[in-house]
Parts: C-alpha cells; structure tokens; sequence
C-alpha cells in the first residue's frame, strides 16, 4: 500500500518521492524483548526494509527511549557516519 501511495505521489507531484520519515514509540520496552526470538525477529525486519527499501528513511524518532537505551546510543552515535547519526533522534519520555 505504501509503495503505490508512494508511486501515485510521485506521478502527481512529477518528481520522485522516496523518503520517509519513521517514528518507532519505545513504550513498554523491558527486558522481555532482549529474548533471541525478538531479537531476530527485529533484525530481520529491518533486514528486509534495507534490502527492498535503502537510503528510503529520511529522518527516525525514538521516542519514549528508555535511558539505557539514550546512554548506549551515546556511546554507539559516535562510530556511526555524521550523515547517518543525523538521521536518528532519540527522544526520552520527559
């Protein structure tokens, strides 16, 4: 559905529109969701979504981080691309 939105707005528009912006809510993360079957889970979605759609997120909110999860993206944002940290933003629950 995404994609033929996607491809309908780019006709009318007569330019090509790819971008995305994602807002992933990190409400109710705990500690249940570290289990290897979640965890696969996740990394083949988002797997998946690089294979079929990359470059296609122009901006990503996490909101409702915990702060673990804010402390180790700190830590991690730095071995990352400037181009590619900019991309995420992580928002606590305050």
């Amino acid at each position: 559905a995404l994609r033929l939105y996607s491809t309908a707005n780019s006709i009318r528009r007569r330019k090509r529109l790819y971008k995305a912006i994602a807002v992933i809510d990190m409400r109710g993360l705990g500690m249940a969701h570290t289990k290897s079957q979640f965890v696969k889970l996740v990394k083949t979605m988002y797997a998946l979504f690089g294979w079929h759609y990359p470059e296609s997120v122009a901006k990503l909110y996490v909101i409702n981080a915990p702060w673990v999860f804010r402390t180790a993206w700190a830590g991690v944002k730095m071995w990352l691309h400037p181009i590619t940290s900019s991309k995420l933003a992580v928002v606590g629950s305050d």
